[in-house]
């Protein structure tokens, strides 16, 4: 036990040690927050249009198309330079406010839904038609081309025009509005410009990286991935009209980088969750910062095609086997509320009233992982690991170099798991070559994470075969109740669906969950009203400002 715990200091001193003293930093950091929420909440006027703000963008964007959109950084730069039907808003829940579409009405049936769209205007000085949106429709469907949320297409019947300026959308079967909203809701792009557009293109090419679209800001110029220069686009009306004139994007290679950078006053915003860094910047003075609120979550995939990790049971001991409230002490040393907590499931605690009060985590519990490992016939051999009908327990845990926070949880599973005589490699990669084997299904086991959704749906993730569903787990009982939700337009009843489905996944364990992460925005205190929130980092820019005295580039343009 004592060796354990020695291990596990070891494990997680590249992760903390910049981080004595820190707790005092971070409280003074929250007190500064507060001072600014303040200031920043004033609306700006048209007295302070101007200046430029530069972003750290922690990986380099392979498309800005947005409904091809998959890193943050793609997501991100997407949101600001193509049209969605719907804007969205959260307060405890999705509401869906008017985007392109300036109304919309949902037939007696609940099946049709016809959005009613605003004149508009493409970069290029085209009309935005009804028939952009149809020619979405068929592009994302078109099984050639990747697109995470095809899922939800197929409770989609049809998409037709309705003339210039209605689109008729057409469901299989009434369920909840906010559903059907969100299942057709992706960046709409220009017909006459990628009506042939091919399977390649949408990554990697001029087509992809340089596109003509139509939001608060437009592509004026980039560097290869690494800079994208954006400026405000004075004809947006799918939101405000930006009093920024320009957004640049500057690819970071590291957490590390972009702590650097923005000390060394060449980016003003970045987003970490490395609150360690947080607090270093903010005890310089002169910054402020945004929690975004716990949407994060980091977990253990068990491949269960891998015989090692077929066992329910198996699964559930090696999980009582991990430290994870320790994990999450080591990697997250500033005790401050709402920055981490430890999960049951990928649905956010700040989606109201959605997570089972009675739903808790599997306790940590050593001796009880080492009893179950036994009943399954997994037996310590002569050099301490286990082992059954001669092979070994013994697998390789993926982990992506560049986010320290996993990289010392990994070692720290190591560690863990160790003790109950589970030999475990680590192979650390970047995040590029890690996704492509998760997605491809090619590990063993990996650690990985994502922001998770904010609607009433859990099928991207835990029905059988869907791409975010990396452990390739398949319980009929959770597919039935995942399209029973698809089904339903009562909200209480999918509250209720919700918590089944939760406990459910629990139970079988198809990964370990470690940590819930919230992301902080670290923002130089000259741009008020900076837009990060629960949805998105960026996602109010168009409100961001400069006081005019306060301006350095492009005063008052």
């Amino acid at each position: 036990m004592l060796l354990s715990a020695s291990l596990r200091v070891v494990a997680a001193a590249a992760f903390v040690a910049a981080v004595v003293g820190l707790l005092a930093v971070s409280k003074l950091a929250t007190q500064l927050e507060h001072r600014l929420e303040r200031t920043a909440t004033t609306p700006a006027s048209a007295a302070d249009r101007g200046d430029e703000i530069r972003i750290a963008m922690g990986v380099e964007p392979a498309t800005l198309l947005g409904p091809f959109a998959e890193n943050d950084a793609e997501i991100n730069i997407s949101s600001l330079i193509f049209p969605w039907l719907t804007n969205l808003q959260f307060n405890g829940r999705l509401e869906h406010v008017p985007g392109l579409a300036s109304s919309w009405e949902r037939s007696a049936d609940g099946k049709t839904i016809a959005y009613h769209l605003k004149e508009a205007v493409w970069d290029d000085g085209k009309p935005i038609l009804a028939s952009d949106v149809v020619f979405t429709y068929r592009l994302v469907s078109d099984a050639r081309i990747p697109f995470s949320r095809r899922e939800y297409l197929q409770r989609i019947e049809s998409v037709e025009a309705a003339g210039d300026r209605t689109v008729k959308v057409k469901y299989k079967n009434a369920y909840l509005i906010d559903n059907q909203l969100s299942d057709i809701n992706v960046g709409v792009l220009p017909e006459h410009v990628y009506s042939k557009i091919a399977p390649g293109d949408i990554k990697g090419t001029e087509k992809a990286l340089a596109p003509v679209g139509h939001g608060p800001f437009r592509v004026v110029s980039r560097v290869g991935a690494r800079v994208f220069v954006l400026e405000r686009n004075p004809k947006c009306v799918t939101t405000k009209v930006p009093n920024l004139k320009r957004a640049v994007f500057y690819f970071t290679a590291t957490p590390t980088a972009a702590k650097n950078a923005l000390l060394a006053g060449e980016i003003d915003a970045m987003e970490s969750t490395r609150i360690e860094d947080v607090a270093e910047i903010t005890s310089k003075g002169g910054y402020y910062t945004k929690s975004r609120g716990l949407r994060g979550v980091d977990f253990v995939a068990w491949n269960v095609n891998n015989p090692l990790f077929k066992d329910k049971e198996v699964r559930r001991a090696l999980t009582q086997a991990l430290d994870r409230d320790g994990l999450n002490r080591a990697v997250f040393p500033i005790r401050e509320p709402g920055l981490y907590a430890q999960p049951v499931g990928t649905i956010p605690p700040v989606l109201e009233r959605a997570i089972p009060n009675d739903l808790k985590p599997l306790p940590f519990d050593r001796k009880r992982a080492q009893t179950i490992l036994d009943e399954r016939g997994w037996r310590r051999g002569l050099d301490g690991i286990r082992e059954k009908d001669g092979k070994k327990f013994s697998f390789t845990l993926l982990v992506n170099s560049e986010t320290p926070r996993r990289v010392a949880s990994a070692r720290m599973a190591q560690q863990d798991l160790k003790e109950v005589g589970i030999d475990v490699k680590i192979d650390e990669m970047e995040f590029s070559a890690l996704n492509k084997r998760m997605f491809a299904r090619d590990f063993e086991a990996g650690i990985y994470g994502f922001q998770t959704t904010l609607s009433f749906k859990q099928g991207e993730v835990w029905s059988t075969g869907v791409p975010f569903n990396f452990s390739n787990y398949s319980n009929p009982k959770v597919d039935a109740i995942i399209q029973g939700m698809r089904d339903e337009e009562d909200v209480e009843k999918l509250r209720d669906s919700l918590a089944t489905l939760q406990k459910e996944i629990y139970e079988d364990q198809p990964v370990t969950f470690l940590t819930w992460y919230a992301r902080v925005a670290v923002v130089r205190e000259r741009f008020h009203n900076f837009g990060a929130s629960i949805l998105a980092f960026i996602g109010d820019l168009d409100k961001c400002y400069v006081p005019p005295d306060l301006q350095k580039k492009f005063k008052g343009e």
